[in-house]
């Protein structure tokens, strides 16, 4: 897995772990760990008295992937690629498997401490199958319009490294972007959206704005609609 850590969005260590490799994260002094000496440490610095000494320990899973046990007292946010932010509390275990994973470290809010977890190789496969999806789980091909307008309107939900609060582009912006008007772009995306519900997806609550609830382009990721690959030569 490759392994980034970036401070206030400076990056402080780029590498690929090997199944041996122990890590923890926080705010002590380089080098210094509670844990076993196998265990190396990355430090935030200047140090933050709201990121625990401790945040964060990174371990290989036992049957596969990693673990990423989150220590530290004022708790991270989580996004997998193409799904939702969460929140995990301290003692809280993170897995990480074949899906890219960010996991934001809280510490004052003008501080940014952000572990990149990227599993290698990149593709995605779906997640765990969801029950609301039918036996015939396939969703039909997305056309190239369909995908493209998808791409530009939610690109910063799809982004990668990603942001922990992503907003669709505007409407107008949108369709500027792709040299078409409103209603073509209205078209493009409820075609994409009919395509899902064909398949199951039932949106929270009975109503879903295409143009501007991400809940089904998340939904398109977790069934692997869409490719991780998706995130690459978006501005």
């Amino acid at each position: 897995m490759r392994l980034r850590f970036l401070v206030d969005d400076r990056v402080e260590f780029d590498q690929r772990l090997r199944r041996s490799d122990q890590l923890c994260v926080g705010a002590a002094p380089d080098d210094v760990c509670d844990d076993a000496a196998s265990h190396r440490h990355l430090s935030a610095s200047p140090p933050d008295r709201k990121l625990s000494r401790r945040a964060a320990r990174l371990s290989a899973a036992p049957g596969g992937g990693w673990n990423v046990e989150i220590a530290n007292l004022n708790q991270a946010d989580v996004r997998n690629w193409g799904q939702p932010t969460y929140p995990v509390e301290q003692g809280g275990l993170v897995s990480v498997t074949d899906r890219p994973t960010a996991v934001w470290l809280r510490g004052t809010p003008q501080r940014s401490y952000l572990l990149l977890c990227e599993p290698e190789p990149t593709g995605v496969r779906r997640i765990a199958r969801d029950r609301r999806v039918t036996e015939s789980n396939e969703v039909d091909r997305l056309s190239e319009k369909e995908t493209e307008a998808i791409r530009v309107v939610f690109e910063q939900h799809l982004r990668w490294p990603p942001l922990r609060n992503p907003d669709p582009r505007p409407k107008k912006s949108a369709a500027d972007r792709l040299g078409i008007k409103q209603t073509s772009l209205n078209d493009r995306l409820a075609g994409a959206l009919e395509k899902a519900r064909r398949v199951g997806y039932q949106p929270p609550g009975g109503q879903v704005a295409p143009t501007r609830d991400a809940d089904w382009v998340y939904w398109l990721v977790g069934i692997g609609a869409l490719d991780f690959e998706m995130h690459a030569g978006i501005g």
